[in-house]
């Protein structure tokens, strides 16, 4: 009896623990995403593209929590006035269109939302509405992983989809 009851609570500990992370996630607060290969996830200047780059003004985020759709939820307003968005084609990342603040957030859109999952050892990865990951693709663009079923965590051996959070 013991045994099991100690099992139990450690699962309890982890499950909250799980849900804790993203206390650090509040609105309004800025981020960088350090990607694998140590630069940050840049949106750039020309409105479409997203790449990998230095620790300037175009790779800090704001956060815009989107409780309604997950307590992870989340949305990531950049420098140039628009969100990261993940394609509907499950391979591109991009930007999505001007908006004045990054509390106006449509409620329709769907592309910009991503699920924040604590991978652990300070690592978190970004999972899109097309159940793909934001990843730091080895060519220096950013890009989506390929499809993992909801439910099922990101397979172990996958390094470009990590991410570890500059905080501001």
């Amino acid at each position: 009896w013991r045994h099991s009851n100690n099992l139990q609570r450690n699962w309890l500990r982890r499950r909250r623990r799980n849900k804790n992370f993203m206390k650090h996630f509040r609105n309004g607060r800025k981020i960088r995403l350090r990607t694998w290969r140590n630069n940050y996830v840049q949106m750039h200047s020309n409105g479409r593209h997203v790449k990998q780059g230095g620790a300037g003004a175009w790779e800090i985020f704001y956060i815009k929590r989107l409780p309604r759709f997950g307590y992870n939820c989340v949305a990531l307003f950049g420098r140039h006035k628009r969100y990261l968005r993940a394609h509907g084609n499950k391979r591109t990342i991009d930007q999505s269109g001007r908006r004045p603040h990054y509390n106006s957030y449509p409620m329709g859109w769907a592309w910009e939302r991503f699920w924040v999952e604590h991978l652990g050892r300070g690592k978190f990865g970004f999972r899109t509405i097309h159940n793909t990951y934001l990843r730091a693709h080895s060519n220096g663009w950013m890009d989506q992983s390929g499809h993992v079923p909801r439910g099922r965590k990101m397979p172990h051996n996958w390094r470009w989809e990590r991410f570890s959070i500059q905080w501001f």
